[in-house]
């Protein structure tokens, strides 16, 4: 912002007055420009952080549900390995000639949120908005890191038949103990990846929805 002084000498109060009210008037217009722009680059910056979180919330919602989907296969996975492990210990034999220990993961960004937030963008929120997508973002904190711990737990599992030189019916009872206390975990963590899936997609709908 330039302010110029007169381009002539003051003669007398009413040129002083006049000069002075001329200066005052430029200085509160310019004032005034400033502030619009700086309100528009806000409303810029807080429109185009509500549109990357939305589109973020709706691509992670619709991996949930994906995982949701393919729960009931998934536990059906884990209940043939926990028949194979069975058969092994109990009879040394299994008619299980096929295992498969994928499991399907979300892969859920918080990408839009962490950037709003270094932008400033959450500064400009109403403290309601702010609210909302914290909530969401921190159930999918919970979400994902349930997620990790089944991803170990599915690692130790497929290391320990492993370990045994390739055929998995050849693992020594020590062995299939400690791959059936995993599959075990597994089946309980997928009933609680079930019940936090729900919740973290009806906080997405509800999120989206507002």
């Amino acid at each position: 912002m330039d302010i110029h002084p007169p381009h002539s000498p003051i003669r007398s109060l009413r040129d002083f007055a006049i000069q002075l009210i001329t200066i005052t008037a430029g200085v509160l217009i310019a004032l005034s420009l400033e502030g619009l722009r700086e309100t528009y680059r806000e409303h810029v910056l807080v429109s185009e952080a509500h549109e990357m979180l939305a589109r973020e919330i709706a691509d992670n919602r619709k991996d949930v549900e994906n995982v949701l989907g393919s729960l009931n296969d998934q536990r059906q996975n884990l209940v043939v390995a926990l028949r194979f492990a069975d058969d092994l210990l109990a009879r040394k034999h299994t008619d299980v000639r096929e295992l498969s220990l994928k499991l399907d993961f979300a892969e859920l960004s918080n990408a839009s949120w962490t950037g709003a937030e270094r932008t400033g963008a959450l500064g400009h929120m109403s403290y309601a908005d702010v609210r909302k997508y914290a909530q969401v973002f921190a159930q999918q904190e919970i979400f994902t890191a349930h997620q990790r711990q089944m991803m170990q737990r599915l690692t130790a599992a497929v290391a320990i038949l492993g370990a045994g030189g390739g055929d998995p019916t050849q693992a020594g009872a020590k062995d299939l103990e400690a791959f059936r206390s995993e599959v075990l975990g597994l089946l309980g963590a997928l009933a609680l990846e079930e019940d936090f899936g729900k919740h973290l997609s009806e906080t997405y709908r509800a999120a989206l929805e507002k």
